[in-house]
């Protein structure tokens, strides 16, 4: 079995509201009992998908006459064995071989630790350290090594001097693989997102006058946490602070009538949530309400229009002439960022919905949705959804914003 990853720090809260003394700042403690158990049942991949992971690595290397793919701790090693390790000055080789084989390279003292990541397809050994690593690896220089994209410099230069050059870093084909989600990876994201957004309601119910966006950032960490999502964040955005997509340091009240952006998630078995909604408590202006209307209908039409074989450079397109033609500034100046990312064991990862983006959308990728409208000085709307890509439309996980 695979040893656990290490236990995630718990966020560590923000400090309380100052000044005004009309407003309690909330207990990250209180309430959310209706979330518990919201993740519950739901198993991470299973050794046999991992193996079936490694084995199609293993086939591209072989058609491609590579001798070995070499990969340090990160998503994308935890996408070919479930294992989550940390990257250090001490360097930790993952290899697949053409021949199907697996190794782990890891420091000696380690390797008892690390032993239970062999198999019957992976061994593990441990390299002293009077000797090198990459010697250790004993990758032949006689066939090319393809090295992963993810990899440091430093380590690759290792690795190349051990191989006498002949390493290969064109191709991704762990990242590229990794944009088409298997139905485990479907399941664990569409209930991250769904308890995400769930925790979300619960804490729109619980916004009052006078609360900062700290406040509402400790809420909703308490919400995802009881919702059963770990490694949790949020960006809590209150009034002009969310004219600017990720904030600013400037510290604003909760008031009727004027935005509160949340942007937030957290991770299911190693799958991310990012959901981001906009509240007014109160009626909302009517600049605030005509800006929301516009962007949901922008993001309804950007979904409606998503399907396999659509590019990301398209949707992007899409959205961005809706706000134009509602009468916002076109281009970026309004939407100052691209309308969406993939999203599985890495919270942004490809494929991009960007003007840049020409290639299709493959079936089975799990994307963001989140136009925006940004106007400085006065307030911000995003609303942003996960929605996963099919052969005749998209899917979104959970349920649509609602009307302002």
């Amino acid at each position: 079995r695979r040893p656990p990853p290490a236990a995630p720090k718990a966020p560590e809260p923000p400090p309380a509201s100052e000044g005004d003394d009309s407003f309690r700042s909330p207990d990250a403690e209180d309430g959310f009992a209706e979330l518990r158990g919201f993740c519950d049942g739901l198993a991470p991949p299973n050794d046999a998908e991992f193996a079936a992971r490694r084995r199609l690595l293993a086939e591209f290397l072989r058609a491609r006459d590579l001798g070995a793919w070499v990969g340090e701790p990160g998503p994308n090693v935890a996408y070919l064995w479930g294992a989550e390790l940390h990257r250090s000055e001490r360097p930790i080789l993952c290899i697949v071989r053409a021949n199907g084989t697996s190794t782990w390279v890891v420091p000696a003292f380690e390797r008892s630790r690390l032993a239970p990541l062999a198999g019957p397809d992976t061994e593990v050994i441990g390299w002293s350290e009077d000797v090198s690593p990459f010697e250790t690896a004993a990758l032949s220089p006689s066939r090319r090594t393809l090295l992963d994209g993810d990899m440091r410099l430093w380590v690759a230069e290792g690795i190349g001097r051990a191989v006498r050059g002949r390493t290969f870093a064109g191709d991704d084909p762990v990242r590229a693989a990794r944009m088409v989600k298997s139905p485990a990876e479907r399941a664990l994201l569409d209930r991250a997102n769904r308890a995400t957004k769930a925790a979300l309601d619960a804490v729109a119910e619980r916004l009052e006058p006078g609360m900062t966006g700290e406040d509402v950032a400790r809420l909703t960490h308490a919400a995802l946490g009881a919702a059963g999502l770990e490694r949790t964040w949020v960006l809590a955005l209150v009034g002009p602070e969310a004219a600017y997509p990720h904030g600013t340091r400037s510290v604003h009240r909760i008031e009727p009538g004027l935005p509160i952006l949340v942007d937030t998630g957290g991770r299911l078995h190693g799958y991310h949530s990012d959901i981001t909604r906009t509240f007014v408590l109160g009626r909302p202006r009517a600049d605030v309400a005509k800006a929301y209307e516009t962007v949901r209908r922008a993001q309804a039409a950007a979904i409606d229009a998503l399907r396999a074989g659509v590019t990301g450079a398209a949707a992007d397109a899409l959205a961005r002439d809706l706000l134009e033609q509602a009468g916002y500034p076109g281009g970026f100046a309004a939407m100052t960022h691209r309308l969406g990312h993939g999203i599985g064991l890495e919270g942004h990862e490809g494929p991009y919905l960007v003007g840049t983006n020409h290639a299709a959308l493959p079936a089975f990728a799990t994307v963001s949705v989140e136009p925006g409208i940004y106007l400085p000085g006065r307030f911000g709307v995003r609303i942003e959804d996960i929605v996963e890509i099919r052969e005749d439309g998209a899917h979104v996980y959970g349920p649509r914003a609602r009307p302002l």
